[in-house]
């Protein structure tokens, strides 16, 4: 869940806006253990909330219009261990 809050602070305006990732672990989770993560040759290989995936672009100096780029840090995120809870399917892609 995305929270946006405004206050002033030092003569200035501030914007704070946090993210609770909660839901869609817990979702993954279920996902995982009921075993849906596979339809044929297709598999649901995680969920990322639009927010984090807006982050990540920002901090990796990418626009949304890098395709390629976008895919190979969203590939390299899921593979790392720090976003293992975001991932349903635990095979290679």
């Amino acid at each position: 869940m995305l929270e946006s809050k405004f206050f002033h602070q030092d003569g200035k305006i501030v914007l704070k806006r946090t993210f609770d990732a909660q839901t869609t672990i817990d979702r993954v989770s279920a996902l995982k253990s009921s075993g849906k993560v596979a339809l044929g040759d297709s598999r649901l290989v995680g969920s990322i909330p639009m927010p984090l995936v807006n982050e990540w672009i920002k901090e990796a100096g990418l626009t949304w219009d890098d395709g390629d780029a976008v895919q190979d840090m969203l590939n390299r995120k899921l593979l790392s261990g720090e976003y293992s809870k975001l991932r349903a399917w635990e095979g290679t892609f």
